[in-house]
């Protein structure tokens, strides 16, 4: 795709809304030439439609410096209604957040009880089907802890294994669902898939479902991660303190206590208690995000400062230029007015800062700066967020790197017709048309149920509602398990390989496999005895 994209982009017939589809389309085979068709699309005028489309692969692709007009223009179109945009205030955010936790927690109980496809609740959650049928597993047979840890729902708990339809593998048109993919990439048996069946069908949104994964589960904001890996590398080197000040039980700060936090609190006294500054968002915002603090008294707001005093000071006093200083205030944004003159810090003082003022000062290139001109302190807590963020970031980028070889093995396998492809049903019956319901992986259910069915058709879904059903029509439902048994009958896998991927979806607490007798006289004849008692397998 990257090599078609290049020779279009000289091209006069592409538009503003075609370039900032291909800029999305081949960014992880060339970032940077996403990169220059996103400013192409921006150079030829976007419609108002596209302008959250823009701005989100503008912050992607860590273009945050660039992105200040369209973040002006979203703000115009949320206070007109226009270009699917609204406005909101902190109030509606907090609803949003209330609602938004009501809704997962339906979703995992509707999850838990099977009563919904899994390819439906991921499409309303924040979780995506990658992570549920690879990284989920993956951590979980890595220390296997099965009552801590949440079950992966791969199969119905009332099945047994069918064995009559066995006789027919090597017939079989075996029709993969986005789990049955996913699951088979992560045992290791999609090449031993290929071999054994006389034909692998897919639905046609495989692909698109698989990219819709990659991008889910890649960060949004690289130019976030920066900041994280810049003060994780400050406080190794010594430049950053991690504190964890007390909280006070009594203090002229009593006043305060309804407005503000205590965690708050035990920053601005060990802040002042050391000649220093708190650093925080000014005016002021109260502990509950609605509205801000109604005055602060004047000892307060003598040891109080935010981003733009620092700047001010890193300009007054050196070493900012004049240009770098008007650069870093375009990065910070406009400052909010409040009821009393902002004190600006002396260099050499204590900083301590609050919650994501390290982040802020960062995209603004100003926190090794701050750093070196200043005596800087963060909360503990800070500094395990950034480590978090950045050990996420190497699951995130394992993640879209196997779903990249799993895209491109696929995409080959349809080239070399070992895949054939169901196509999309024209009608959806019974989906919503919200937009919430545009999944790809949800389309790979509605195709599975609504094929034209051929003889010795067996669907392969890893999806305990799905596979709850014995049958779609007169076609066979399956899950890994019967296709595990196929595999040995047809010899594509010996039997030691058979226990071993059944071992692994117990260890990924993968629910919930039938145990059989033969299972249990297989490890019972691993075991060794010694001393006339067996020894634990």
């Amino acid at each position: 795709m990257a090599i078609v994209a290049r020779r279009l982009l000289d091209r006069v017939d592409v538009d503003a809304e075609k370039a900032l589809k291909i800029a999305y389309f081949v960014q992880w085979e060339d970032l940077e030439l996403s990169k220059a068709y996103w400013k192409l699309g921006i150079q030829l005028g976007i419609s108002d439609d596209f302008v959250s489309i823009a701005l989100k692969l503008g912050y992607q692709f860590g273009l945050d410096e660039e992105v200040s007009t369209l973040f002006a223009r979203m703000n115009q179109l949320g206070r007109k209604g226009k270009g699917g945009i609204q406005m909101a205030t902190m109030e509606d955010l907090i609803r949003f957040a209330t609602q938004q936790r009501e809704h997962s927690e339906k979703l995992s109980q509707i999850y838990h009880n099977g009563t919904a496809p899994i390819h439906l609740i991921t499409s309303q959650s924040n979780l995506s089907l990658v992570e549920l049928y690879h990284l989920f597993p993956q951590r979980n047979e890595t220390a296997p802890d099965p009552i801590r840890q949440n079950p992966i729902l791969i199969r119905h708990g009332g099945r047994r294994l069918p064995r009559e339809f066995l006789a027919t593998a090597s017939k079989a048109r075996v029709c993969m669902d986005i789990t049955a993919v996913l699951l088979a990439m992560h045992l290791d048996i999609i090449d031993e898939v290929e071999r054994t069946f006389h034909q692998v069908s897919i639905p046609s949104d495989t692909i698109p479902a698989l990219i819709r994964m990659r991008e889910k589960v890649s960060h949004h904001q690289p130019k976030r991660l920066e900041a994280y890996k810049q003060l994780v590398d400050l406080v190794e080197a010594e430049l950053v303190e991690t504190i964890e000040p007390l909280r006070f039980t009594e203090h002229q700060e009593m006043i305060l206590r309804n407005e503000v936090s205590d965690d708050w609190l035990a920053l601005f006294e060990h802040a002042r208690s050391n000649s220093g500054f708190l650093v925080d968002y000014l005016p002021l915002r109260r502990s509950d995000l609605i509205g801000h603090v109604a005055s602060l008294p004047d000892y307060v707001n003598e040891h109080l400062v935010d981003c733009h005093s620092i700047a001010k000071s890193l300009r007054q006093n050196g070493p900012l230029s004049e240009l770098e200083y008007i650069d870093a205030l375009k990065l910070l944004g406009d400052q909010e007015s409040g009821t009393h003159e902002v004190v600006i810090p002396s260099q050499g003082c204590l900083l301590v800062f609050h919650g994501n003022i390290p982040e802020v000062l960062a995209n603004a290139n100003l926190l090794v700066t701050t750093c070196d001109r200043f005596k800087v302190a963060i909360e503990k807590s800070e500094l395990e967020t950034a480590k978090a963020e950045i050990e996420g970031q190497k699951q995130r980028v394992a993640l879209a790197n196997w779903l990249g070889v799993l895209i491109d093995k696929i995409s080959k396998g349809i080239n070399e017709e070992r895949y054939k492809v169901l196509p999309k049903s024209l009608s959806k019956v019974g989906v919503s048309k919200e937009p919430a319901f545009d999944s790809p992986a949800f389309d790979c259910f509605q195709t599975l149920l609504q094929f034209s069915p051929k003889e010795n058709d067996v669907i392969w879904s890893d999806d305990r509602y799905f596979n709850s059903f014995p049958r779609r029509d007169n076609i066979p439902i399956i899950g890994i398990n019967e296709v595990l048994n196929w595999l040995i009958q047809e010899k594509t896998i010996r039997i030691d390989d058979y226990y071993d991927k059944v071992l692994r979806l117990r260890a990924a607490n993968a629910r919930y496999i039938p145990v059989e007798r033969d299972e249990i006289l297989y490890h019972l004849k691993q075991a060794v005895v010694k001393n006339e008692k067996v020894v634990e397998t």
